[in-house]
């Protein structure tokens, strides 16, 4: 069974550490994992950031980690990274739900998403490419607005 747990303390971080330097060790990330494990460090506890895992029964087999930060004038959520052992669309669901809830209740107008996977995210999840970035626009109670407008008869 596949569930999906956000981190709350240093302890269950150390859950995921091996799979997070396995991705680094095989090349999958491209940034550098001391300035990844130093984000994570500096941001572990603070309301703005999150990283949740997935484990399949006792197996961690993935993890994603988002920010809230102001952009474009708006408040948003910005979806790190998300990688996984293999492909798995339940689990690339369930993050993309739980990060979307995460940016919906604190109070989030966007969720962006940088990806060179952009075409397939963006017909799955909802998202349009803009610039460099997918952005997806969300009301309170979630899911697509944007590009929809009411149109006032005369």
């Amino acid at each position: 069974m596949i569930t999906v747990k956000k981190i709350e303390s240093f302890k269950e971080l150390d859950k995921i550490l091996p799979l997070i330097e396995e991705f680094h060790r095989k090349g999958y990330v491209y940034y550098s994992l001391s300035g990844f494990l130093g984000l994570i460090t500096a941001n572990l506890l603070m309301p703005y950031f999150s990283i949740w895992y997935a484990m399949d029964d006792d197996r961690i087999i993935g993890y994603t980690t988002a920010v809230i930060e102001i952009r474009f004038f708006e408040k948003g959520c910005t979806i790190l990274d998300a990688y996984m052992i293999e492909n798995n669309e339940k689990v690339s669901k369930i993050f993309y739900e739980e990060i979307e809830d995460w940016a919906i209740n604190n109070g989030c107008d966007f969720l962006f998403c940088f990806t060179t996977r952009e075409g397939a995210i963006e017909r799955k999840y909802d998202f349009e490419f803009y610039n460099c970035f997918l952005i997806k626009k969300l009301n309170k109670t979630g899911g697509l607005i944007w590009g929809q407008q009411q149109v006032q008869q005369p």
